[in-house]
């Protein structure tokens, strides 16, 4: 809440999009480095990532 947005603002989704886009991007990013590294596994061969999940969204509610 540093933005002080409103959490159902256009603007919060917007940000909230930007952010996850660059999560996911730093990810998969990060997966081919590994995969350079140390390998792809077998199940993934070919796609040049060492992970098959990268990110989840954690439940908030129980």
């Amino acid at each position: 809440q540093s933005k002080m947005l409103p959490f159902n603002s256009q603007e919060a989704y917007n940000l909230n999009s930007e952010i996850f886009k660059t999560i996911k991007e730093k990810s998969y990013s990060a997966s081919e480095e590994l995969a350079d590294k140390f390998g792809e596994p077998k199940v993934l061969k070919g796609f040049g990532r060492r992970n098959a999940t990268l990110n989840a969204i954690a439940p908030t509610t129980s």
